[in-house]
């Protein structure tokens, strides 16, 4: 009987760590040392550290449309971006909009691109540049990318824009 208390206590507390709402402040900040701790594995060439970025389900949609599921198959990704040129590139990020879901859950808006990148003949890529959206999740003691989606067909966020026929 005494088990089952102290059972029921111990749950009762995890489940209360994990409603706990996250300081808003604090979160965003960890979120955007998320990004930029993104962007430097970027920079680094650091595929490894690009998957691990990501939770055990997220994944990630390129600007084509392709599909990258979990965090081996994103680091496979990034090691093959890499070796096509990519290596030496630098990337820079954004994260203008974060919006809490839950306290656990946000979703990410923000502005991405990438210079210096070179084609298989080793000739200099124009830059790319575009918008993403990512949802992010705190697991354990830091925030990881569940979802993300890059596209380039915008550059910018234009916040408050009126829709467009």
């Amino acid at each position: 009987m005494a088990f089952m208390r102290w059972l029921k206590l111990v749950l009762g507390m995890q489940s209360l760590a994990l409603t706990q709402p996250v300081d808003s402040v604090d979160a965003v900040s960890a979120l955007r040392a998320t990004i930029a701790g993104y962007v430097a594995s970027w920079n680094r060439a650091d595929a490894r550290a690009l998957g691990g970025d990501f939770s055990s389900d997220g994944d990630l949609v390129i600007p084509t449309g392709e599909l990258v599921s979990g965090p081996q198959a994103v680091t496979g990704f990034y090691t093959s971006v890499f070796n096509q040129g990519y290596r030496g590139s630098t990337a820079a990020a954004t994260l203008d909009r974060v919006r809490f879901i839950t306290p656990t859950v946000a979703i990410l808006d923000g502005t991405w691109s990438i210079t210096g990148a070179h084609d298989a003949q080793g000739r200099m890529q124009p830059p790319e540049r575009g918008i993403y959206v990512a949802v992010a999740t705190h697991t354990g003691h830091r925030w990881h990318i569940a979802a993300l989606r890059e596209q380039t067909s915008a550059q910018a966020l234009r916040m408050g824009s009126p829709p467009r026929p």
